[in-house]
């Protein structure tokens, strides 16, 4: 029997770290990760007669089990008031991740071996990934006079640009944050210099905007806060020097990257929303007008203006139904056919139709508890991460594809374990 729980362990060990390195590849693959973690944890709570050992160390982190748990319970609720029930259904599907991870994650204690490994196989993951991407975009370069830019730079492994920018993001923090530590061999530190370099080229030319703007604001205040301390050596300078040169380079010479950072100081197409609240109708020759910014904005007014308008605020429209109500209302604007069957851009907008004001609070207390918790902790890694996923929201409805749900819901609760307790070497406990 003892033996049967090692292997279960290593079962639930191999499952995660197969999670973690599997985000660059399609989702149905990565899906099989979560299944085994799922089936071997069921078999090992039967195995050893446990039942799950939620030994919350603070407040804050049973808000957090309880608001997934909340929010979870509300999305099935809302099939009560759906009329489409089945696309209502396979949304609340979409979402399991909201209760199998809280459930898995907070049962595990990691040591803190197991806990470097997955993050350092994380990011070696996304290095392979960005070297594929950019081999793939040279020879582009080279055959078609050409780099592969934005979405046309991760369609050879099927995910969104914007995606790949967030899984940056996480590795770039992740990197800093191993540099802290100042556990890392000379080859690691090799290895993870170069994973650095390649993710900010990589991050250039997906060309996410605010993506950029969040990593760089990061990067600039944690260099200055090692300056500050005086702990910043002659290797960090030119690192920080080459990236410099790389970002200048990359986004004075590639013209797709270049125009989607102009874009950042621009509002063109807000023209279009004016003709939306004046009443009359957006025609074909208004849509080019809009850039992402203006579009995004047009969508909070229309679907916000629209609740407004009919008392929907408290319940939302519901997860079955909320695609086929603003559907019909971005027809009415003039908005449709372009923009069809297009989400939100915006989870917290998003939220609100489709749960109202009670899932728009539980969600909201899901961030809140989760920044309590690592302020409290001082887990400053964490803290970044959750940062970052906030601003992120304000332009995608990351929650709304399955690679975003997983990605973020994952990392958050994998990156809550990072503890005091983490220093001590103890093997995973369930």
């Amino acid at each position: 029997m003892s033996k049967l729980n090692q292997y279960l362990s290593r079962g639930i060990h191999f499952s995660i770290l197969f999670i973690a390195i599997s985000f660059p590849l399609p989702y149905k693959v990565s899906n099989l990760g979560i299944v085994a973690l799922l089936v071997f944890w069921i078999i090992q709570k039967i195995v050893t007669k446990r039942k799950p050992s939620f030994n919350f160390e603070s407040r804050y982190e049973k808000w957090i089990f309880f608001s997934f748990l909340g929010f979870f319970v509300w999305q099935i609720i809302s099939l009560f008031y759906t009329t489409d029930i089945s696309y209502g259904i396979k949304n609340v599907e979409s979402k399991l991740s909201l209760l199998i991870f809280p459930l898995i994650l907070f049962d595990l204690r990691p040591s803190y071996q197991q806990f470097l490994f997955w993050l350092k196989a994380y990011v070696y993951s996304m290095a392979l990934c960005t070297i594929v991407l950019l081999v793939q975009s040279i020879s582009h370069y080279f055959t078609e006079g050409s780099l592969l830019t934005y979405h046309d730079f991760t369609s050879s492994l099927a995910f969104h640009a914007v995606f790949y920018s967030y899984y940056i993001f996480l590795s770039i923090l992740i990197t800093a944050f191993l540099f802290q530590k100042n556990e890392l061999k000379n080859t690691e530190k090799f290895l993870l210099i170069i994973s650095i370099v390649l993710s900010l080229v990589g991050l250039l030319i997906s060309a996410s905007k605010n993506v950029l703007v969040v990593t760089s604001f990061f990067l600039i205040i944690g260099f200055l806060i090692r300056a500050i301390k005086q702990k910043v050596g002659w290797k960090e300078v030119s690192i920080v020097l080459l990236i410099g040169v790389v970002s200048v380079f990359g986004i004075s010479k590639v013209p797709a990257v270049k125009n989607r950072i102009a874009e950042l100081a621009q509002l063109n197409g807000m023209e279009n929303l004016e003709k939306i609240k004046r009443g009359e109708l957006i025609v074909a020759e208004d849509i080019p007008k809009f850039n992402g910014t203006s579009m995004r904005i047009t969508f909070w007014y229309v679907v916000v203006n629209k609740m407004l308008d009919e008392g929907t605020m408290i319940l939302g429209y519901s997860p079955g139904d909320r695609r086929a109500i603003i559907n019909k209302e971005f027809y009415k604007n003039g908005l449709n056919p372009w923009y069809e069957n297009y989400n939100i851009h915006n989870q917290f907008v998003q939220v609100l139709a489709e749960l109202g004001l009670i899932g728009l609070g539980l969600y909201i207390m899901l961030h809140f508890s989760f920044l309590m918790a690592a302020i409290e902790k001082k887990n400053f890694l964490l803290a970044a991460f959750l940062i970052g996923f906030v601003i992120f929201q304000m332009t995608e409805s990351i929650i709304e594809r399955n690679k975003g749900i997983v990605f973020f819901i994952f990392f958050l609760l994998l990156l809550l374990q990072l503890k005091p307790y983490l220093n001590e070497d103890r093997d995973t406990r369930n």
